[in-house]
């Protein structure tokens, strides 16, 4: 008799563990959309998935001209584009490279020309609005150059009159361009700190945002600089630096 009820649980457990196998790979599978034209020419590619009934565009597109030249790739996230999206021009050559938060905002871009030569340069706030905006000119040299390439998100929430603890971790972002043809160096300090002492994490997400996380370990006023500088390769555009300082008091 135990034999029998152990072989039952045993079988039960399976077809338990069979059934959430075949429910998460129905929720996840993906599924591919191809797109043609009246002629049988494939226009475009896209991946999907199902979710309660609904086709929800999910994963990587591609699309093509009527030649069958390839215009445009990325990816959707729940219906939206997401990330890295490219387009291209009619002979195959990049025209944009677009790092999309969602289909309607833009956090920055990068334009050429027919020959492959950079145009324009966008960095954008986490809302799409502008910050940064990079003309070159044919020579790959730069030609104009408007706005800041380094921007503290959130900055109005540190000020003195906000108290921190001793061994609190701050949390604070920013956002720093990824200028075309430069060389970048970045830095953060806490000022009248020994810097090999500080506890910091600093993650990078895509595609120009900095998350910094550091362990306060000094009572009273601190000080925090963070630095970037470019060297342009074009050896003519002069050496860009920005600055962002911001203040905090521990006790």
């Amino acid at each position: 008799m135990k034999i029998i009820i152990k072989t039952i649980i045993i079988a039960l457990v399976v077809i338990f563990a069979i059934s959430m196998f075949y429910i998460y790979y129905s929720k996840n599978k993906i599924y591919v959309l191809n797109e043609y034209n009246n002629s049988g020419k494939l226009l475009g590619t896209n991946e999907y998935i199902l979710k309660n009934g609904d086709t929800i565009f999910n994963g990587k597109f591609v699309n093509y001209n009527e030649n069958g030249v390839k215009v445009s790739e990325g990816q959707f996230k729940n219906n939206e584009l997401f990330g890295k999206c490219v387009y291209y021009f009619d002979n195959g050559k990049v025209e944009s490279i677009q790092f999309k938060k969602d289909s309607k905002t833009v956090l920055e871009d990068f334009w050429y020309d027919e020959d492959g030569n950079i145009e324009q340069y966008t960095l954008y706030n986490l809302k799409g609005k502008p910050i940064l905006i990079i003309n070159y000119d044919k020579d790959g040299v730069v030609s104009k150059l408007k706005g800041i390439p380094l921007k503290q998100v959130n900055e109005d929430k540190f000020n003195l009159e906000q108290q921190f603890k001793l061994g609190e971790v701050l949390k604070y972002q920013c956002l720093i361009a990824n200028i075309p043809n430069t060389k970048r160096s970045f830095k953060i300090e806490n000022v009248g700190i020994n810097q090999a002492t500080i506890k910091r994490v600093i993650k990078h997400v895509e595609p120009a945002e900095v998350n910094v996380e550091e362990v306060l370990i000094k009572k009273g006023s601190n000080t925090f600089k963070l630095i970037v500088k470019y060297d342009f390769n074009d050896k003519i555009t002069p050496v860009l630096n920005d600055t962002i300082t911001f203040n905090i008091n521990v006790k």
